[in-house]
């Protein structure tokens, strides 16, 4: 099979990320994911940004070689439903207007390609073109088959975008973006009115050289919003041409 073949390198220490092998070549997003992809770096992002696309990788328990191929090829199938403004082409998860037009329903495959990697007990991914992925879609996905995401050992790699639950307001949410940069885990962060359920999202739009633990992000929003916490990831891959 072609993803097993495509096994990355998933360093243990951050500062290793930085000689990652390159990304597998993501597979054309079928039907759904075509034609008009994601306007921003995340959901809901207004610009179309130039991140640097080392793969997202996660550390995993349970992935062995008998059962590498049918996991690799259960998240290879994997398809969630986007919402795109037809005008700026941003994207959401939930239906809406946008630019004073409805978002369009974009369903379709979430991920271009995956590469495990029993050994190193690792999951490396590629968003398709045009879709974003959630951290909790992977984490559903991968307990079917009795595979757990180690998330205190999660790096933030490609282009990423938190959604924390418990900030105040904005405001709120600009200090711990504030924070996180100070704390050099980002270089530029963009925060996003809340959404649904208070949920408000935090846009890498450039990230630091190397790719920030997700542990050392929930130390430092622990310093300045003690009742807030990550709730959830969510990768976006390249525009769709």
């Amino acid at each position: 099979m072609r993803a097993l073949m495509l096994v990355l390198a998933c360093a243990l220490a951050a500062p290793l990320w930085a000689q990652d092998a390159p990304a597998p070549p993501p597979r054309p997003a079928p039907g759904g994911g075509g034609d008009a992809g994601p306007g921003g770096d995340g959901p809901e992002g207004g610009g179309s940004g130039a991140l640097p696309q080392l793969a997202p990788c996660l550390h995993v328990s349970g992935l062995t070689l008998e059962n590498a191929e049918k996991v690799s090829d259960d998240l290879e199938a994997l398809e969630n439903t986007l919402y795109v403004c037809p005008a700026c082409h941003g994207v959401a998860y939930a239906a809406g207007t946008c630019c004073d037009k409805p978002r369009e329903e974009r369903k379709g495959l979430a991920l271009g390609s995956v590469a495990p990697n029993p050994s190193a007990g690792t999951l490396s991914f590629v968003v398709a073109h045009g879709r974003s992925v959630r951290l909790t879609e992977l984490e559903r996905e991968l307990a079917a088959d009795h595979i757990e995401v180690l998330r205190d050992r999660l790096h933030l790699a490609g282009r990423v975008t938190l959604e924390l639950q418990g900030l105040a307001d904005e405001a709120a949410a600009r200090s711990v973006a504030d924070a996180l940069v100070g704390a050099k885990l980002f270089e530029e962060i963009e925060v996003m009115p809340p959404g649904d359920g208070g949920r408000i999202a935090l846009v890498v739009k450039r990230p630091a050289p190397a790719p920030a633990p997700l542990l050392h992000v929930r130390e430092e929003l622990a310093k300045v919003a003690p009742d807030a916490s990550v709730v959830d990831v969510i990768w976006t891959g390249l525009l769709a041409s």
